[in-house]
Parts: C-alpha cells; sequence; structure tokens
C-alpha cells in the first residue's frame, strides 16, 4: 500500500541544485538522442511533462528572427494555446524535431501531428509516453554518475524541471503576477510555493550584491550605504536577513522595516503613495496592469477565492484612477509641500492653511 504523502510534501519545492544542472550540461552529450529534445523543452518552457508530450509540430512554434514563443496546451488548468517566450536556440531544436518528425512518421503514425510521437508499434498515434522519458533520465544518471549535494545518484524526474523553472524566474526578479501566468497557475497560492527558494542559494545571491555595494531608497533618494548600518536601531537584524531572505524580499529589492511596523504599501504599493508621481510616459505600464489585475481577477473568481478578487480589485481602481488621470494630461500626485509631510502632517498643514485662509 503505497504511503500518503505529507502535506508539507506537497509544496515543497523539489528544483534541480545548481550543481546538478551543471554536471547534466556537462554530459549533455551522452543523453540518449531520440529523448534530448524532450529534455531541452522541459528545461526552457518549466510545462508539465504531459504538456510538453503533447505538443503538435504545427502549431507549437511562432515567431521570426529572436522573438520566439513555445505554443501548446495546458491541460490541468485548461489553457488553450498557452505562450511562453523561448531562445532562438529552442526554437531551432524544434524546427529540427519537427522535421525529423515529418520525416519519419506518416498520417497514419502521426494523424495529430506530435512533436513527439511514440516509435512504439503498440502505441501508433500516441506521443511518446513519460515513463519513457523517466527512464531516459535514470539511464543518464547512471551512465553520467550525476550526483547531488549529498554525493549520491540524482533522481532526476521530469517535474522538477518545472520546479527549477519556476525558481530561476523569481530568482530572475520576475514579478510573481507574472510568474503565475507563465506556468499557467490557477490561484497565485500556487506560485507562491515556489518564492521559498533555497536558503543556501539566496544567502549566497545576498552576500554577493552586498559585496557589490548596497543602496538605501532614503527620504533624501537613493544613498550608497553600508550593509552594516542598515541593523541600527530598531531595523532588523543583519543575520535575520540573511536567514530569511524570501520574507524579506520584494520584487525591487529587500524590506528593512521594523519587524512590528505595519507597511501602509503592501497592498497597492505605490500606486497610493503620496511620494508618486508619475508621467503619461508611462501609459503604457499602466494600462498593462489593469489588463493583467483584470486577469488576475477573473482567476480568482474561477477559483472561488473572493478575497483574492478584493484585493486586486483594489490594486484595479487604484491603477484605474492613475490612468484616468493621465488620459486627461494631468500628472498624478500630491504638490512638493504635500509630498513632504506623512499623513498626520499633512493634516495639520491643511488645518493650518484653512485658518490663514479664514483669517
Amino acid at each position: 500500500m503505497p504511503t500518503a504523502r505529507r502535506p508539507e510534501d506537497r509544496n515543497r519545492v523539489k528544483y534541480i541544485p545548481e550543481t546538478v544542472l551543471q554536471q547534466i550540461d556537462q554530459h549533455i552529450e551522452a543523453f540518449d538522442e531520440a529523448y534530448l529534445p524532450i529534455l531541452v523543452m522541459l528545461r526552457a518552457s518549466g510545462w508539465r511533462i504531459s504538456d510538453v508530450l503533447a505538443l503538435r509540430c504545427d502549431t507549437c512554434l511562432e515567431g521570426e528572427g529572436d522573438r520566439w514563443s513555445l505554443v501548446g496546451d495546458i491541460h490541468k488548468t485548461r489553457v488553450l494555446g498557452h505562450h511562453v517566450p523561448i531562445t532562438a536556440d529552442v526554437a531551432s531544436a524544434i524546427r529540427v524535431q519537427t522535421a525529423l518528425v515529418r520525416k519519419a512518421f506518416g498520417e497514419y503514425e502521426n494523424p495529430k501531428h506530435y512533436l513527439f510521437p511514440s516509435s512504439n508499434p503498440r502505441c501508433i498515434g500516441l506521443p511518446v509516453r513519460a515513463n519513457a522519458v523517466t527512464n531516459a533520465f535514470h539511464r543518464f544518471v547512471t551512465r553520467c554518475r550525476i550526483v547531488g549535494p549529498d554525493g549520491r545518484p540524482f533522481r532526476l524526474r521530469a517535474h522538477a524541471f518545472r520546479h527549477t523553472k519556476a525558481v530561476e524566474l523569481i530568482n530572475n526578479g520576475m514579478g510573481m503576477s507574472y510568474v503565475q501566468q507563465w506556468l499557467a497557475h490557477l490561484s497565485p497560492e500556487m506560485t507562491l510555493v515556489y518564492a521559498r527558494v533555497s536558503e543556501d542559494s539566496m544567502r549566497k545571491q545576498w552576500e554577493e550584491a552586498m559585496a557589490r555595494g548596497a543602496v538605501h531608497v532614503a527620504s533624501a533618494g537613493p544613498q550608497p550605504i553600508d550593509p552594516n548600518e542598515l541593523i541600527a536601531g530598531n531595523e532588523l537584524e543583519l543575520a535575520y536577513i540573511r536567514g530569511n531572505l524570501d520574507a524579506t524580499r520584494v520584487e525591487t529589492g529587500y524590506c528593512f522595516k521594523p519587524l512590528k511596523m505595519e507597511c501602509p504599501f503592501v497592498d497597492i504599493a505605490c500606486f497610493t503613495c503620496h511620494n508618486h508621481v508619475t508621467t503619461n510616459d508611462f501609459l503604457p505600464q499602466f494600462r498593462r496592469q489593469a489588463h493583467d489585475l483584470l486577469e488576475q481577477i477573473d482567476l480568482g473568481r474561477a477559483a472561488g477565492r473572493p478575497h483574492w478578487v478584493d484585493k486586486n480589485e483594489k490594486k484595479l481602481r487604484a491603477v484605474q484612477a492613475i490612468i484616468d488621470a493621465l488620459e486627461q494630461q494631468r500628472v498624478h500626485g500630491l504638490p512638493k509641500a504635500q509630498r513632504e509631510y506623512g499623513s498626520a502632517d499633512r493634516a495639520k498643514l491643511d488645518a493650518e492653511r484653512a485658518a490663514r485662509v479664514a483669517g
């Protein structure tokens, strides 16, 4: 009787360590040639093995020059014609695979034009089976002695490439909503699992980044700063930051607010900040944000997540207000005198101004 998985195991990010990826690259020529294009697609797309094997020769590639997209259906979340960007090299691999398939398989052997049709006589008209790819991984690991950080043979699984791609996108600074779209997740909670990346990996990135210099966005503007200065007063201790980067990391850096301080921008970020000023040059970005928020709202409704819907509708109202103001040729932002005061100070300033007017 199979052992039931623990709840924490279901949400654990089982990505491929960098040391293992390096070994795969080093010995890639020893990988079974028939399955190598599948490995390339798994690593480039981050899709599930079932979706990669269901790719069709005549519809899976779009683009030209150096701008290409992989196109396919994501069956688990029922996303049809899903697009993700790929490199020109991956696009070239798809074209080569397509040419080989069309030469080796006729209409009878491959009536649905699969990019990876099975050559097994008992599976005519079907794509390669997932367990055949798993077996190819096992042979490769054994043949090339691919080992994990513990020195033991690494158990290479197709789904691990999905975890690895998600962690790669997040580490490269892609926003969570875009990672969600890339992976075709139904809810943002599914994507947030991948934000818990390796502590060792993040600590190494932190230390390397700090060694190159840090900039603190202070009230007087961005200022170069000694990282050790950040532990002064009631600020978060640097040791805590190093050990909890997943908790303090934000899209464009790290948050060093005191532990007990509430963040006024956690829900709507810069959209309601009195220091925020924007111009018509940024209209395309705001329109794109509005479009993305509408998609998130639809996803939240479909998933039965009223809290997520309410949160994104609040963001959408703030973004739409900025769009409306910009479209009317108005600069969004408060006057300088108001921007330099906090909310309590602004109220006092307004009261004093009203008293002077009344006097």
